[in-house]
């Protein structure tokens, strides 16, 4: 089983320690986990390609001149469109989630007693599609091997 790269961004560092220790007890996978206080930090390190990262929507609690979770999303869709983002907030806003949703979040997620098992369904579903990804890649490269070897026989 491959380790997926998980960024949580949120600058509640109590709640992205609490969010990374379920995930790595409770999920059934093998998982590297950075966690960013700021959502500049973290697009600082988009470069290492996260499977999946969790972005809290207010990130400017707690640093004021912080960009919000939102304005982070956009720069994410903008460098990075393949990234699964995973919008967290404390507010229950339906505006809030649709507006996260066009931005390009794959969910939406309220922080209250559901949601950490929405968290291992989501990570459930990463793995199952980073390893079908992964079938589909070693299928391609037996077909085209075998073309390979078809071809150079009748050549010869």
């Amino acid at each position: 089983m491959e380790t997926l790269k998980i960024f949580i961004v949120d600058d509640d560092l109590s709640y992205a320690s609490v969010l990374k220790f379920y995930i790595k007890n409770n999920c059934s996978t093998s998982a590297d986990i950075t966690i960013y206080s700021t959502g500049e930090k973290m697009l600082q390190n988009l470069k290492k390609n996260p499977d999946l990262i969790f972005l809290d929507f207010y990130l400017n609690g707690k640093l004021q001149q912080a960009r919000n979770g939102l304005s982070i999303l956009k720069k994410i869709m903008y460098r990075f469109s393949k990234a699964k983002v995973i919008m967290l907030s404390s507010q229950n806003n339906i505006e809030m989630a649709l507006n996260a949703i066009k931005s390009g979040a794959t969910e939406y997620i309220v922080k209250d007693k559901t949601e950490f098992t929405k968290v291992s369904s989501i990570v459930s579903d990463v793995v199952k599609r980073k390893e079908k990804r992964k079938r589909e890649f070693i299928f391609l490269l037996l077909f085209l091997l075998l073309f390979t070897l078809y071809v150079l026989n009748k050549i010869i």
